[in-house]
């Protein structure tokens, strides 16, 4: 079949449209900000667990389906019964799946198209809704910033949060070992706040460029930046530099012998993304650099104890297992059709009780690094509050219902205040001089 017959069997496209092209294109400002945007979506979209095949660029409305028929029959001068023995060789070319049959059944090819292509129009009206409602404070901002402030997830706090988390564990147990000054404390935290805010800023740009052709297959993340074609991939690698350089200014206010510990979990930061096409845990990388400031907050403040700072790193980690598990239940249908994998999907029913070996061993460990770092009442009161969190978060979070999962996710920064908290208190009573 050449080329013009498969432009011509895409009853449902407009007339200069391009059918089973690179994907969707939409305008009016369908996914920018008072502009018009072009979102392309390759082959295929996520839709309630199914795949929903487009392939081609469509443009917002639909012809009458007896028109669409007549139009189809007319250009190929075929009857409707020859309509199906040329479909299995368009299926073949186009590659498009057995599930994309769907929208050339028999009855005249578009069988349950009006269907289809409104349930994407509504997909993506509400993926464009949700984000534009989570921007924020964004919006106070000049339109051509708020791309590049949503490729750092600005407007997404929870996650520059967790991965502080660790960090003030660290910088505030070295800081009562040693009963370091209020002050140089104070300030120690403040260089990991910014270092936190954006290195994590970077580890999204770094995601999203490298998963710009699968974010475009499910519901949460079609909206991103890149894969909206709101900021080019040219343009998000010169922004990753940027965010780099200032992430090694930022190391740079360390210590000298915490620079190789602290560049070291680079390697890591920038291959994450890639472990979910090849293996069912990508939570292990994301674990093992997400709490690196659990071992560099204590050569930061002047201490290097290995057996301190070891156990307290696998509590974060363990933690960190445990939380984006949850964070990935919530997109485990979209992921199996798109070829992500998971711990999500692979622990499925099993994975509270898991939680619950991962608690004991997050517990464990940060029991562990706390008496062998001298610490007080405090950090076992906090300890004992951070650990029945975890168990209620277990007992209560559905793993079937995503919102549930968001909320209990977000529900974790809490708990790394709490332990936080107890360390906190641990050293002012020190600095009172009643420890």
């Amino acid at each position: 079949m050449d080329d013009q017959q498969n432009t011509q069997i895409c009853g449902i496209a407009e007339e200069d449209s391009e059918c089973f092209g690179k994907g969707v294109s939409q305008k009016s400002g369908f996914h920018g900000v008072g502009i018009d945007q072009t979102l392309e979506i390759d082959k295929q979209i996520v839709l309630d667990g199914d795949l929903v095949g487009i392939g081609h660029k469509w443009e917002p409305g639909i012809q009458n389906l007896e028109n669409e028929k007549l139009d189809v029959r007319r250009k190929l001068g075929v009857r409707s019964e020859q309509i199906q023995t040329l479909l299995p060789a368009v299926w073949r070319i186009l590659d498009l799946g057995n599930e994309v049959k769907r929208l050339l059944l028999e009855l005249g090819v578009c069988r349950g198209a009006r269907r289809d292509v409104h349930s994407l129009q509504n997909l993506l009206v509400h993926s464009r809704e949700e984000r534009l409602a989570g921007l924020g404070i964004l919006t106070k901002f000049p339109p051509k910033l708020i791309p590049y402030m949503e490729l750092m997830r600005i407007e997404k706090p929870i996650g520059t949060k967790l991965l502080l988390s660790p960090c003030m564990w660290a910088i505030t147990m070295a800081a009562y070992m040693t009963s370091a000054p209020l002050a140089s404390t104070a300030y120690m935290m403040s260089v990991f706040a910014v270092g936190a805010f954006v290195m994590r800023g970077a580890g999204c740009t770094i995601n999203d460029l490298l998963d710009r052709d699968l974010d475009n297959k499910v519901a949460r993340t079609m909206e991103r930046p890149i894969t909206s074609g709101r900021v080019s991939t040219k343009q998000a690698i010169v922004f990753l530099g940027g965010q780099l350089a200032v992430g090694l200014a930022v190391l740079l206010q360390l210590p000298a012998d915490c620079f190789l510990l602290g560049a070291s979990s680079l390697a890591i930061v920038g291959t994450y993304p890639l472990f979910k096409r090849f293996t069912y845990y990508p939570q292990v990388a994301l674990s093992l650099c997400f709490n690196w400031g659990a071992l560099l907050g204590f050569p930061a403040m002047g201490v290097w104890n290995w057996p301190v700072m070891i156990p307290l790193y696998l509590s974060g980690f363990f933690w960190c297992m445990h939380y984006d598990t949850i964070y990935a239940h919530q997109d485990k249908k979209f992921d199996i059709d798109a070829g992500i994998k998971s711990t999500a999907l692979a622990w499925g029913d099993k994975s509270k009780t898991i939680f619950k070996g991962l608690t004991a061993a997050q517990m464990g460990c940060y029991t562990l690094s706390g008496v062998l770092a001298g610490m007080g009442p405090g950090f076992y009161f906090g300890a004992a509050y951070g650990a029945y969190r975890l168990v209620r978060m277990i007992q209560l979070v559905d793993l079937n219902n995503p919102k549930d999962c968001g909320y209990w996710f977000r529900e974790n920064i809490n708990t790394g205040h709490v332990f936080w908290l107890g360390i906190f208190v641990d050293y002012c009573l020190r600095l009172l001089g009643y420890l």
